[in-house]
C-alpha cells in the first residue's frame, strides 16, 4: 500500500502529460560537470527511496522542473541540489 501511495503522484503526472503536447526544452548539459555527478548521487539517494529507478522519459523535459521542484522540496533538498537533480534527469534522457 505504501508503494502504491508513493507512485500515485507520478501516475497523476503521467496522465496529465499524456493529455498535453509533448514539447521538449533544449538545455545544454555537460555530463562531465561535477553537478551532473552530484545530481545523480542525489537522485539515487533521495528519489529512489520512494520511486525506485523511475524512467526519466516518463515526463517531457518541460514537465520535469515543476516535478523536481515539488518533490525536491518534500525531500528537503536545497535549491542548488534540486537544480543538480534536474540537470541529471535531463541529461539521462539524452543518453
Amino acid at each position: 500500500m505504501t508503494k502504491l501511495l508513493a507512485i500515485l503522484p507520478i501516475a497523476f503526472a503521467l496522465a496529465a502529460v499524456a493529455c498535453g503536447p509533448g514539447k521538449t526544452v533544449a538545455s545544454p548539459i555537460d555530463v562531465a560537470d561535477p553537478a551532473f555527478a552530484h545530481g545523480k548521487e542525489l537522485y539515487t539517494a533521495n528519489c529512489n527511496k520512494c520511486h525506485g529507478y523511475a524512467d526519466p522519459h516518463l515526463l517531457a523535459d518541460d514537465k520535469w522542473p515543476e516535478m523536481v521542484e515539488e518533490m525536491g522540496t518534500k525531500a528537503k533538498l536545497e535549491a542548488a541540489d534540486r537544480q543538480a537533480v534536474l540537470q541529471y534527469i535531463l541529461a539521462a534522457k539524452k543518453q
